[in-house]
């Protein structure tokens, strides 16, 4: 089972290819089990398959990033180990944001500054060699990890991803009540990511509009001014696989908000869906429809429907 190798042209048009199954480097194009050891280290084991080559020094990857000062530093993100790389590219396939890839001959190097923290090149195996691994990340690069695993703990709020459970359980917290929309902004996505200097553009403008993160979502303890909406200023130049942003607002102001928000996304370097919750009304309509409808807002038919079997969270009594 051969497959050309899809990031490595020179090596390609040497007649390089990779075995899907043992992703080791070929001799020859169309010849499993040709396996010959990677030109810059003669003595590597020659098939992953036939033995895991020992692990060694190795190398850490510094990526280069730029601050908003325009300072040029060094953070430490993803640990390589070049022993171990074979620079076969399964990790590039899985990373959501294009911060791994190949420069051969050699091993993949890291982007820090493209890099999320997700840990998905170094979660379930990725790497048959385990030339991959993580490294704790200080302050404030930290927060990339937070927003951007899916299985890292809140401390805040208890939630893994994002922290934070949106509507799924409105009938036990009552956060969104009647007469009120719940506002659900997820700025970023996988191929594209979100700098929180993003994030502020969006809760700068709606400070504007008297509106506050709620404190319940954790992104709240970014804003160091809830007046103004701007975020802290050593966690701008971070960057995440996406972050949700929750508001409360007044059903009446809706038609305002949203007019703000288009303003504001307008020069988003990023994406932002828009989503919104609406209690259901005695006549079993939803009553934002109608306002959006009067704005000549669509409405996308993906949707997330509590059923109501919740008991509303109630005071304890005390005998």
């Amino acid at each position: 089972m051969v497959r050309r190798h899809p990031l490595s042209p020179e090596y390609a048009r040497q007649g390089g290819d990779i075995c899907a199954r043992s992703r080791c480097l070929m001799n020859r194009p169309g010849e499993v089990g040709s396996c010959r050891p990677c030109p810059r280290h003669p003595t590597r084991p020659r098939c992953a398959r036939q033995r895991r080559a020992p692990r060694a020094q190795g190398a850490v990857y510094h990526g280069r990033r730029r601050t908003r000062s325009g300072v040029r530093g060094e953070c430490v993100t993803i640990v390589v180990d070049r022993s171990s790389c074979h620079w076969c590219g399964t990790c590039v396939e899985v990373c959501p944001v294009g911060a791994l890839r190949v420069v051969p001959p050699g091993a993949c190097t890291v982007d820090a500054d493209a890099c999320v923290e997700c840990r998905a090149c170094v979660r379930g195996g990725v790497c048959a060699n385990g030339a991959l691994s993580a490294v704790a990340d200080p302050w404030p690069r930290s927060l990339r990890q937070l927003f951007s695993d899916p299985l890292v703990e809140h401390a805040a709020t208890g939630v893994p991803g994002r922290g934070t459970e949106e509507m799924k359980t409105n009938d036990v917290t009552a956060r969104f009540g009647a007469g009120e929309v719940g506002l659900l902004l997820d700025v970023g996505r996988p191929g594209l990511g979100a700098r929180l200097a993003d994030v502020e553009l969006l809760t700068v403008a709606l400070a504007a509009e008297g509106l506050r993160v709620e404190t319940c979502n954790p992104a709240s303890a970014l804003v160091a001014d809830p007046a103004t909406g701007h975020l802290r200023p050593d966690v701008l130049d971070e960057r995440v696989l996406s972050l949700v942003l929750e508001y409360t607002v007044p059903l009446a102001a809706l038609a305002a908000v949203l007019a703000c928000l288009r303003r504001a996304c307008a020069t988003l370097p990023t994406v932002c869906s828009v989503g919104l919750v609406s209690l259901v009304g005695p006549d079993d309509g939803l009553p934002v429809l109608p306002a959006l409808a009067a704005l000549g807002l669509e409405v996308s038919a993906n949707a997330k429907v509590n059923l109501g079997f919740g008991a509303p969270a109630r005071p304890r009594q005390v005998p």
